[in-house]
């Protein structure tokens, strides 16, 4: 059986039971599940390519994931910073990895002029959501920091689809990537702020391991 073939059972079983913990709030098995699902895509990635020179970014950026996600288990807010700081790197790795390659011209503005429209609109709700509360006074900057590295990340993976040697596939599944990554840490963002969606720890784990997933296949045919 191939090595993708056995990764997709591993992952698949491995990301099922961690979103079943999530969904019944079994806190001890999500826990100790969160981490593998991690674990099994760096392993598969290193053995499939990633400590290839043009994927190796890739893969750090996947272990500073790894260290944000055990650093966001612990419930109390020095973790949550540590865990917040962690993915702040991997986003910053994610967008030198994928800034190596050209993007055509004619996208480049349209690009920068999105990317500033969202994180101003970013900036906009973290400061309206934290206006009266003062617990949020000294992570007022963080939280718009994060955000706009984070719009800044989504935006660099969506340009993949312009890129000079991107397959359209593997654009579209960058870009899907960073779409997914946006939509998890915005609601896990909303969340802290005060504004909790049904199924908030399905959705943020969920649309997390999907957007990881996606950026490494988009990866592997380059």
């Amino acid at each position: 059986m191939k090595l993708s073939v056995l990764f997709l059972f591993a992952l698949s079983g491995v990301a099922l039971v961690n979103w079943i913990a999530a969904a019944l709030e079994k806190r001890e098995l999500y826990i100790a599940s969160k981490p593998l699902v991690l674990i099994v895509l760096i392993v598969f990635f290193a053995k499939a390519g990633g400590l290839d020179a043009i994927r190796l970014p890739f893969l750090i950026a996947l272990i500073f994931s790894l260290i944000g996600d055990i650093f966001l288990i612990p419930r109390s807010i020095r973790w949550f910073i540590a865990g917040m700081t962690a993915f702040l790197v991997a986003h910053l790795v994610y967008i030198w990895a994928f800034s190596r390659w050209e993007v055509d011209r004619r996208a480049i503005a349209p690009a920068i002029l999105t990317a500033l429209a969202v994180i101003a609109i970013m900036i906009y709700v973290v400061l309206s959501r934290t206006r009266n509360k003062p617990e949020f006074k000294h992570m007022r900057f963080a939280f718009i920091l994060y955000s706009s590295v984070l719009v800044v990340m989504t935006v660099t993976a969506l340009l993949s689809l312009w890129r000079e040697g991107w397959p359209v596939a593997s654009g579209a599944m960058a870009g899907l990537g960073g779409l997914f990554f946006f939509a998890s840490d915005t609601i896990l963002g909303l969340e802290k702020m005060g504004k909790r969606l049904p199924a908030t720890r399905l959705l943020v784990i969920s649309t997390y391991h999907i957007a990881q997933t996606l950026i490494v296949f988009s990866t592997l045919r380059l």
